[in-house]
């Protein structure tokens, strides 16, 4: 055998040496098997190429332990920031999800609010709609009652036009509704409030139709002479319109007051036949 091969022979058994021992132990084994009895200068070289080998097979165990313990200490660092960066992101998503839970149980408080201010509006609505279609068949019952020259007036009768036929099946908002029922019972109002002198073509009881001069108190009572002031009447609002009733002998003292309405004379008492039910 060779010295390169027997170098490596010596290599090979000391690093089947230091599997077994460390440290100290290996030298001090080595060296006392290079004490113990006598010896031939082969085995004495050999120990000592032994020896030899398990020192430099030590001191390479010794770098590479080193040098993993010094990658262990830097994967350690590394895995600890790594564990610090997780933490603080799962923190940041934990909040981000109580944050989120929160909105959402904002939202479905908020959403529970509004289906009950629904709810409310919706039977404010509905009880608005049956109090408006009460009040337009009043106003349409009290528009045929009205005296004719408050319901030939163009805005009254728009108005009364504007009524639904059928409350339960319009297109009209409710506000519009109420703007018409409105409308109505202020021009009503507005005609109670006042005098009014009208001519129109009155039918006697016997068929003659003639033109006669009304004058309307209000809306509650009216009364009509011819120009001759030779026949005369009264009429007041029933279910359909006015009733009209002749009474000529009351035609001299309605031309009067008629006269007096327009100016022509002065004012004075005049006594016209009023019934009182």
């Amino acid at each position: 055998m060779n010295r390169t091969s027997q170098v490596r022979s010596f290599r090979t058994q000391a690093r089947c040496v230091l599997l077994a021992v460390t440290g100290a132990g290996v030298v001090t084994l080595l060296a006392g098997s290079l004490t113990a009895g006598p010896t031939t200068q082969d085995d004495q070289e050999s120990k000592i190429l032994l020896t030899r080998a398990a020192m430099e097979e030590y001191v390479d165990l010794r770098g590479v332990i080193g040098r993993e313990k010094a990658k262990l200490v830097e994967d350690k660092e590394f895995l600890a920031d790594q564990i610090a960066i997780l933490t603080e992101q799962v923190k940041m998503e934990r909040a981000a999800v109580a944050a989120l839970k929160g909105e959402i149980d904002d939202t479905s408080a908020r959403t529970a609010e509004l289906e009950a201010e629904e709810a409310a509006l919706k039977a404010a609505t509905e009880s608005l709609e049956a109090l408006v279609a009460d009040h337009e068949a009043r106003a349409r019952a009290l528009a045929k009652v009205m005296p004719a020259p408050l319901q030939e007036n163009e805005v009254f009768s728009a108005l009364v036009a504007g009524l639904p036929a059928d409350p339960a099946d319009t297109k009209l908002s409710l506000s519009s509704r109420y703007v018409n029922v409105t409308g109505i019972l202020d021009a009503a109002d507005k005609f109670n409030a006042d005098v009014h002198v009208s001519n129109e073509n009155r039918e006697l009881g016997n068929g003659e139709s003639v033109n006669v001069d009304v004058l309307y108190l209000g809306v509650s009572t009216a009364f009509f002479v011819n120009q001759d002031g030779t026949i005369g009447g009264t009429g007041r609002p029933g279910e359909d319109g006015y009733i009209w009733r002749q009474d000529d002998a009351a035609a001299p003292a309605i031309k009067a007051a008629i006269a007096m309405k327009e100016g022509d004379t002065a004012a004075a008492f005049v006594q016209l036949p009023v019934k009182v039910d």
